[in-house]
């Protein structure tokens, strides 16, 4: 589940942010794709939440982040494709925290 995604203001170098900006989001199986999640609001917030998403093993998810400010200039940015793995950790070492060197530090 695609619970949270980041942005940086700063790849909207194009649209100048003033005070009065809003940010818009979505996700889908294709650039600029909403197949995922229709366009939503962030505010001015450099991240967005959706906890209802469910995201399918092995595909590949693209975020659209959308900044309009006051002027009505619009700078639009694209993620890379993500890739979406649910395959669960195989974990055959826990380190416990000890600052030796030892393989005793090391569960199996």
């Amino acid at each position: 589940m695609l619970k949270l995604v980041f942005w940086q203001k700063l790849v909207f170098a194009s649209v100048p942010l003033t005070h009065g900006y809003c940010i818009l989001f979505c996700q889908g199986y294709t650039r600029g794709g909403t197949q995922i999640q229709r366009f939503i609001s962030a505010g001015i917030n450099n991240f967005g939440y959706n906890s209802n998403v469910t995201l399918i093993h092995n595909t590949y998810v693209h975020v659209t982040v959308i900044a309009t400010n006051t002027a009505e200039l619009v700078g639009t940015s694209y993620s890379d494709p993500i890739h979406v793995d649910l395959t669960s950790p195989d974990i055959l070492y826990v380190y416990d925290g000890r600052s030796s060197s030892k393989i005793s530090d090391y569960t199996r």
